[in-house]
């Protein structure tokens, strides 16, 4: 009786495993693909919100300039609050350099951390012309602190 030794055995098994080798290697290279494209997208989303922040604060600040009861030129403000864009801000003066600027700022009451904001910065010149600097930041939610928080700004000046 002769015996014959089979020396395929195992084969199959093997090409198993190195096929699902490869389809794993590939899956996993798809959804790290795909979850790189989610975060890209979404650091987009926030920055579209915190630009449009920003352009709510500038809009807000140009109504606010030409408004005679938010500042003066003598640096008082008759109306410590101002509202605007869905916000209510308390309105502080900015100290007066060398007798020649004065300005505002609106920075908002009660901020809710996990919604979009802004923050409005404006600066007059007393000059001939009067320039007026209005700096306007947006942020896609109010904790600055967060990691996940996209600034933008945008300047006007007139």
């Amino acid at each position: 009786m002769i015996k014959y030794i089979e020396k395929q055995k195992g084969y199959a098994i093997l090409f198993t495993v190195v096929i699902i080798s490869i389809i794993s290697v590939i899956a996993l290279g798809l959804a790290n693909s795909s979850y790189k494209q989610l975060i890209l997208s979404s650091v987009a989303r926030d920055s579209q919100v915190a630009f449009y922040e920003s352009d709510i604060a500038t809009e807000c600040a140009l109504y606010a300039d030409n408004q005679t009861d938010i500042p003066s030129d003598d640096n008082s403000l008759l109306f410590p609050t101002f509202t605007c864009g869905g916000h209510t801000f308390n309105v502080s003066d900015v100290d007066v350099v060398g007798g020649r600027q004065y300005g505002y700022v609106f920075k908002e009451q009660t901020p809710n951390l996990a919604l979009p904001c802004f923050t409005i910065t404006v600066d007059k010149t007393v000059a001939t012309p009067i320039v007026t600097n209005i700096n306007a930041k947006g942020y896609n939610v109010c904790n600055l602190s967060s990691l996940r928080t996209v600034e933008r700004a945008i300047k006007i000046t007139y």
